[in-house]
């Protein structure tokens, strides 16, 4: 009764294991175990919830700190957040977001990469991939994209924009050719698409085209326009 009266289920489940070690088969200890456990069950629930709506609170403190580019307030209130919930993915996905706004790019890579752990998925590879890419570190942006192409339409991450995101991977490598056969392909995919131009204007200066680079600079400009 004490036990219950603070509902530290726990300790009294520790304790009647303990009885039960010493005298097995104790029928009102079993009961007593067996009577124990849905309430420790229960309270692991309730603290669970609590928890979770105070860290969807300080979630939200944390996305109007970084709202503001108060990046170091909000990298405060999503890591004690974290704590509280460490499987929600989105606290880390948002944690890397202020990291990359402070320009810690290895420990916005290193919380995507966290997310992609707990919870694979394609906008964390490609937001990883983008990172990579801001990083100069081309080869694995490269393997992280091309794993995303491979995945089907999605009506946010378009085909489009990861062959666009691969092809300026490519460019970085001074692998042209590669390069502007990833912009084609993202402009036969979305003919409307003023990024896609622009970065294959760029390839096309790459390799000396210039005429072909001002044709895309130019219709670049118009769609954007």
């Amino acid at each position: 009764l004490a036990y219950e009266s603070i509902e530290k289920y726990k300790e009294a489940m520790a304790d009647l294991k303990m009885a039960l070690s010493l005298k097995p088969k104790d029928a009102d200890a079993e009961k007593a175990l067996a009577d124990t456990k849905p309430l420790y069950a229960k309270q692991l629930r309730k603290e669970g919830y609590v928890m979770y709506i105070s860290a969807n609170g300080l979630k939200e403190r944390a996305d109007i700190a970084k709202a503001e580019t108060l990046y170091r307030d909000a990298i405060g209130k999503y890591t004690s957040a974290i704590e509280l919930v460490p499987d929600e993915t989105k606290y880390y996905s948002d944690r890397a977001a202020a990291y990359r706004g402070l320009g810690k790019l290895e420990l916005a890579i290193a919380d995507l990469s966290e997310v992609m752990k707990r919870k694979p998925g394609l906008s964390a590879r490609v937001g990883r991939a983008e990172l990579y890419i801001e990083g100069r570190m081309f080869d694995l942006a490269i393997t992280d994209l091309t794993e995303a192409i491979a995945v089907g339409e999605n009506p946010i991450l378009t085909r489009s924009s990861r062959y666009v995101l691969r092809g300026r991977a490519y460019l970085g490598k001074s692998k042209n050719d590669l390069a502007l056969a990833d912009f084609n392909k993202a402009i036969e995919l979305k003919a409307f698409y003023p990024d896609a131009y622009y970065y294959r204007g760029l390839a096309h200066l790459a390799m000396d085209d210039r005429r072909a680079a001002i044709l895309d600079f130019s219709m670049a400009l118009d769609q954007s326009s």
